[in-house]
């Protein structure tokens, strides 16, 4: 039986979001697929690791593809960002 590929995006990809995303790398059944982050450098950070940089937090949650956010934003800004992903 084939096992699943979760495909990750991470909201945030300053400096948890970009560690994250190296303890990602070696689990088999974990993929980023993608990541946002509202610095447009952080966005082009990505993009030259191979990245899909989103343009917004929305582009995000409306990808079918999407299975987990990881939301690696300042603490304070979790609730929101955790709300509106349950919500989609």
């Amino acid at each position: 039986m084939e096992q699943k590929i979760y495909q990750i995006a991470i909201i945030g990809f300053g400096g948890m979001g970009s560690y994250h995303t190296k303890l990602i790398q070696p689990v088999a059944q974990l993929q980023v697929c993608g990541v946002y982050d509202i610095l447009p450098y952080r966005m082009e950070l990505a993009g030259t690791q191979g990245l899909r940089a989103y343009s917004s937090l929305e582009e995000v949650l409306e990808d079918s593809a999407v299975d987990v956010v990881l939301i690696a934003t300042p603490n304070d800004s979790h609730k929101d960002i955790a709300i509106r992903a349950l919500q989609a």
